[in-house]
């Protein structure tokens, strides 16, 4: 998250909303859960970055709606340098986010 936030800040964003699927670093994030004490550096680092936004959302959502992010971060994973892509998303990312947008990705929600 924290390397996600930077990235996106360097790139000169000011709107961001940061989503994720695990509920207890969203919380600590949002600054509901006092974070153990291994922690507070990344979180210092992350509100640091946060703090040169605009305007910052800050949700969790199902593992279940995250599934393009996911793909993402292990596509970066493989890379040896941070990018920002501007380009055509990959053909199995383009149908990751054909199906977040008719919905598939909240059948979890609706059960």
């Amino acid at each position: 998250m924290c390397n996600g936030i930077k990235a996106t800040v360097q790139a000169g964003f000011k709107n961001v909303d940061v989503e994720g699927d695990k509920r207890i670093i969203i919380q600590v994030v949002q600054g509901g859960i006092k974070v153990l004490w291994e922690m507070q550096t990344l979180l210092h680092d992350i509100t640091s970055f946060l703090k040169c936004c605009n305007q910052v959302t800050i949700s969790y959502i199902y593992q279940q709606g995250n599934s393009a992010a996911d793909w993402l971060a292990k596509r970066v994973l493989s890379l040896y340098s941070t990018l920002v892509w501007d380009e055509i998303p990959h053909r199995e990312l383009r149908c990751i986010l054909f199906e977040d947008n008719q919905g598939r990705s909240l059948e979890r929600r609706a059960s």
